[in-house]
This record gives C-alpha cells, structure tokens and sequence, in this order.
C-alpha cells in the first residue's frame, strides 16, 4: 500500500512539472478496489505534494487514512466516477491549457492528424453541456460519460482521464495534451487538416495499447528523475 501513496505523490508532482495541472484545483484519484479510493488533499501546491499527504477517503467522505483535508467538490467528482469504474482505476482531472481550448471551441474535437493523437482513437467521450463547479448532480453526468470511455473532454472546463494504473492514466494525460497541442498549432496555420485513415488510426490504437504500450516505461523513468531532483516525494 505504501508504494500506491508514493506513486501518487508522483503523479502529483509530474503533472506539475509538466505544466499538465492548474493550481490546486485539479486532483487525482486511485480507486483500492474495496471501495475506497487515494485523493489529492486539500490547499497543497503540487510540487510539494509528498507519499503522506495523499488521503484514502471511504465512499461517504470519512478520511481512512491520512492527515489532510479533502475538497467536497473533489470528492464527490471522484466518488462518482471511481463507482461506475468499480474502484479500479486512477482518474487525472486536469485544465491543461491545449486540450482546454479544444473543449473551448465549438464541436471540435481532437482529431486524427498525429501519431500521438493516434492514441485515442475510440477513446473519448465528449461531454458538451457545462453544469458547474462539479457537485453531485454535476459529478453523476461526468461519471455516466466515463463509464464506457477512457476520457472525458468536458466542455468549457476540463479533461477527465481514467487509466488501469497510475501510470497509464499519466502516460494518457502527458500525450493528449501533447497531441492537442500539436492540433492547435496545425490550425493556427489556416490550412486543411492532413487526417490519417481510420482503419490506421484504430490499428495503431490497438498497437499503442498493447505492443507498444510505454507507460510503465515512462512512469518509472520520470519517477527516477524525481528521485534525482525531487526525492522528498517519498515522505
């Protein structure tokens, strides 16, 4: 158990490192599989998040384990997404500035014009309506979205991003945004899109889900370069 708390402050502190978070107002969940989950604390800068600030929390709000408070708004977000996922995933939410502005503009969506953007062929929800700041009702449409999908680009507000582990949930998190990144850029240069075929795009989704599926490589190799530069994420 102590290793899921370590990786979890991890998360916390990649995420930031990456430009991926915004403040203290997006938050990570790891689901236990018992019904309790790990949560991002309250009032915490990411780049000082640590292994014993992260909190497990029970499904009506109690702190199981932990010292630091939990935002209810969080809460209840990840309450409802980690029980349509049976407690068995990790859950980014995240304003990352180039997805962001997908989700900011009218019908668009991310398209298939990158090997990253490859990824995430057949994997995304679009939720179009924005119904606030994310308490229970709003929390319930987020997690209905979710349920059949990996991702959720919310509109006007956010991505939501559900891995099997940790480090799939980062790994899809570091390259939407690097693919919605390369999107904006593409159409800022006022010339039509050059989109890849589906029947590529959902062969090399299926490539990148298995075969070449990197994420394990990639967690580790950026947790050992917190290990170098921010080794007090393990306290």
């Amino acid at each position: 158990m102590k290793n899921k708390f370590i990786e979890m402050a991890a998360v916390h502190r990649l995420l930031k490192r990456e430009g991926l978070n915004e403040g203290i107002d997006n938050h990570v969940s790891l689901g236990l599989g018992d019904g309790t989950f790990l949560l991002t604390p309250d009032n915490i800068c990411w780049e000082m998040v640590s292994a014993s600030d992260i909190v497990r929390v029970g499904q009506d709000g109690t702190v199981v384990e932990g010292r630091m408070a939990v935002d209810e708004i969080t809460f209840e977000i990840h309450r409802a997404v980690q029980a349509v996922k049976g407690y068995q995933v990790c859950v980014i939410h995240s304003h990352m500035p180039y997805t962001l502005a997908i989700a900011c503009t009218m019908d668009a969506v991310l398209e298939p014009i990158s090997q990253n953007a490859l990824r995430f062929h057949g994997r995304i929800a679009y939720e179009d309506e924005y119904g606030g700041l994310g308490f229970a009702e709003e929390a319930q449409r987020i997690a209905s979205k979710l349920k059949h999908a990996d991702i959720l680009i919310s509109r006007n507000h956010g991505v939501f991003v559900s891995g099997r582990s940790i480090a799939e949930a980062y790994e899809l998190t570091y390259y939407l945004e690097r693919a919605a990144q390369v999107q904006v850029l593409a159409c800022s240069l006022n010339r039509k899109l050059q989109r890849i075929p589906d029947n590529i795009a959902a062969a090399t989704a299926a490539d990148f889900a298995g075969p070449a599926s990197r994420a394990d490589a990639l967690f580790t190799a950026s947790m050992r370069l917190l290990d170098r530069e921010a080794p007090d994420y393990k306290l």
